[in-house]
């Protein structure tokens, strides 16, 4: 017995010790880089005691930062650097910071761990798109650009699709990763309400209360949209009423964001999901496909007859800003609303564009560098000067116009890999909890895919990163990883503790 308190008060004093000598440690970097920040007149130097505490969290468990990487997505901002560089912070540094991080991790395990991820299909397709968009960037108009659209493009297919299948491999895995999103992405809801009632709720304040989280309202809109089918999961495998009731409730406060965010897209994408539902169910995804793609063709070749699209022209003087949310959709009805007919004006310049390059496009990235050019005056408006820098507002035709029709046609193959295998796995399902999960991703998939039709935002942190998320699961649920439960002889352990 005396022993055992012995061991036990010795135990207690090393973890004391242990303790004390981090915060001392701690304290000091503090000290240290608040010197060195005042020495060398560089604010980035308060940074160090970060970059120690992720170094910390990587050796005691890596797939601590992996959760805090999902969570600051919700929250992460736009910060422009010196340069004209821009990043999303503190999201795409950690990004890069646990890409490396999990390389060195693998490094001596690298024989014991499962690589059947990349002959799958979707794999397969996503390394093509990559690669392509790098053999393009090769031969691109403006090689700098593109460099760092494809460096970008590299460390979101790392991050959020190949490091899914280190750190999210079971039930329990899928419900930390939807709290952890959803806890920060319902702050950021109640923020902005909470300064948009200040404003009245009008449409036309709705883009001055989205910061710092969100640029403009469609990225908040979408941002909520395609999270809604995970909730109402949630809310279908919840185990009580109590808890059904919950999410139900966020499943409105949800919607009602949507309804305050003032944007047409994701109005259209809520009844657009429970459409696709009983597509999934009965089978028809192929068709739907098709059916699309067909419909783009008709629709581009009647425009492009004789020069049609000239009939849809606005008129200069009467296609203006609209402060009033009754009024820019009449307006739009109408084709008076300037957010459509500018949308018109750039993606017309972007079929010159393809035109002048169909095969292997300008470069990953150059379509704001060049379609000045390609325009055309007839659909001009007050906001063409474009001071935004924004880019296509059509993430398909921006695919085109960067890395030409072969980019396009490897993209188009590759969602509908996507949601082909997802509607297989639906139906395969072996339990409810996995077709429900399966049914979600489906659904926030279709979302994101139909949002790109009037944006281009599959580049960005907080819709990007779902994107490629989603398509991990599906890999990951056709070969059995995520409900599948390892004994211990089996297990590969994620993190590891400091005296490993």
């Amino acid at each position: 017995m005396a022993k055992n308190i012995n061991a036990a008060r010795n135990g207690l004093f090393d973890a004391l010790s242990q303790q004390k000598i981090l915060f001392l440690l701690f304290s000091g970097m503090i000290f240290g880089s608040i010197l060195l920040s005042f020495a060398f007149e560089s604010l980035y130097l308060l940074g160090l005691p970060v970059i120690a505490i992720f170094g910390y969290l990587a050796l005691l468990d890596l797939k601590v930062i992996y959760w805090i990487l999902w969570a600051s997505i919700p929250l992460s901002t736009e910060f422009f650097l010196p340069g004209g560089l821009g990043t999303d912070l503190p999201s795409e540094p950690l990004a890069v910071f646990l890409i490396l991080a999990a390389f060195i991790w693998m490094i001596p395990r690298i024989t014991t761990l499962n690589f059947t991820n990349l002959l799958h299909p979707v794999t397969i397709l996503l390394l093509l798109h990559f690669g392509w968009i790098c053999l393009t960037a090769l031969q691109s108009e403006n090689i700098l650009v593109s460099f760092k659209f494809a460096m970008a493009k590299s460390w979101y297919i790392a991050a959020y699709f190949f490091l899914a299948f280190l750190f999210v491999r079971s039930d329990k895995d899928i419900r930390k990763w939807l709290l952890v999103v959803l806890i920060p992405l319902v702050f950021s809801i109640i923020w902005v309400m909470a300064r948009h009632s200040g404003q009245g709720f009008t449409f036309a304040s709705i883009n001055s209360v989205l910061s710092p989280f969100y640029r403009n309202h469609v990225t908040y809109a979408s941002t909520i949209v395609i999270f809604i089918p995970f909730l109402w999961y949630l809310a279908r495998t919840a185990q009580n009423p109590a808890g059904r009731r919950i999410w139900f409730t966020l499943i409105g406060f949800l919607v009602i964001g949507t309804y305050f965010s003032y944007t047409r897209a994701a109005y259209a994408t809520l009844p657009l999901m429970v459409i696709y539902s009983f597509v999934v169910r009965w089978k028809m995804t192929k068709w739907v496909i098709g059916g699309s793609l067909v419909a783009a063709g008709i629709f581009l070749g009647v425009m492009a007859h004789q020069n049609k699209y000239l009939e849809f022209a606005p008129d200069y003087d009467r296609t203006i800003t609209h402060y009033q949310f009754d009024k820019l959709l009449s307006a739009t009805y109408k084709m008076e609303d300037i957010s459509t007919m500018e949308r018109f004006y750039r993606w017309i310049a972007g079929m010159y564009m393809l035109n002048e390059a169909p095969v292997a496009g300008f470069g990953p990235g150059n379509f704001y560098n060049y379609y000045h050019s390609f325009t055309d005056r007839n659909f001009e408006t007050y906001v063409s000067d474009n001071p935004d820098k924004s880019g296509t507002h059509n993430y398909y035709l921006m695919v085109a116009v960067d890395q030409g029709i072969t980019g396009l046609v490897i993209f188009i193959i590759l969602v509908s890999a996507m949601l082909l295998t997802g509607e297989k796995l639906y139906h395969r399902a072996r339990n409810r909890t996995e077709k429900r999960f399966v049914m979600a991703i489906l659904l926030s998939l279709v979302s994101i895919l139909f949002i790109q039709l009037l944006n281009d935002m599959i580049e960005t942190d907080k819709i990007g990163a779902l994107f490629f998320f989603i398509a991990a699961m599906l890999v990951a649920i056709e070969l059995r990883w995520i409900n599948f439960q390892p004994g211990e002889g089996e297990k590969t352990r994620l993190s590891e503790s400091r005296a490993n």
